[in-house]
This record gives structure tokens, C-alpha cells and sequence, in this order.
């Protein structure tokens, strides 16, 4: 016969080893096409998904004190054709943007464990006019 003794509780991440963070190294526009160079810093492998996240910007240009006002989201897996990953680095080519446009862009990352919030980058600015 076995007898077990203790709290019996399903294990939870260490979150120090199991987090990550997104900076938005590089955005552009190319013709019709947001192009963007995001860094991951810390555990890369736990980046299950991806949400693109865009402001559309009015003719007063970007406001980096302005609060950040989501107009479109797109959803992403990290095998989404759009994604390309280079060990810590993602690039992610949209190809939905209108013409004559500016944006401001953040990336939201979501962690394979439902326990730790949502990753939010940086915002940059990007235009084509």
C-alpha cells in the first residue's frame, strides 16, 4: 500500500525563466506593406502568438505622449506565413495598410502559459506619405 502526504497542486512556471519581452527594432512602409524587426529578450520559445496592433494617425503627425488608441488587430501564430524567425528576432510582413497613411504599431505576444500576462513592445510611428 502507498500512502502520499503533502498539498497535492498541478506545478506552475517559474515565471523569471518562462517570460519574455518584445521590442520593436525596426518598421517601415513599403508600398502597401508594413514591415517590421521585432526582438525577443528572454525565453522565445514560450511566444505562442502574435497580435499586430495599429493606430491610424491623423494629420497631425505622431504623438509619442498620446494614449495609444487601437483602430485594427490582426492575429498571428508564429508559424503564420507573415512571420519569419531568425533565432531571438521575428520579421513580420502586413500587407493591408492604405495608402497615404500613417500608424502608430505595438506587438502584443502571448506566453504558452495562460498564467502570465500579455507581452505589449514598444510603439513606433510609420508612415508613407
Amino acid at each position: 500500500m502507498i500512502i502520499g502526504c503533502g498539498k497535492k497542486v498541478w506545478p506552475e512556471p517559474d515565471v523569471s525563466e518562462e517570460k519574455f519581452a518584445l521590442e520593436i527594432k525596426e518598421a517601415k512602409l513599403v508600398d502597401q506593406c508594413l514591415q517590421l524587426k521585432i526582438y525577443i529578450k528572454g525565453n522565445d520559445a514560450n511566444l505562442s502568438r502574435l497580435t499586430l496592433e495599429l493606430e491610424q494617425v491623423g494629420p497631425q503627425g505622431d504623438c509619442p505622449a498620446c494614449p495609444f488608441r487601437v483602430h485594427q488587430k490582426v492575429l498571428f501564430n508564429v508559424n503564420a506565413p507573415q512571420i519569419m524567425r531568425k533565432g531571438h528576432e521575428l520579421y513580420i510582413r502586413y500587407c493591408q495598410i492604405k495608402k497615404n497613411t500613417a500608424y502608430r504599431v505595438r506587438i502584443k505576444g502571448k506566453n504558452i502559459y495562460p498564467i502570465l500576462p500579455e507581452v505589449v513592445s514598444n510603439i513606433v510611428y510609420v508612415s508613407n506619405k
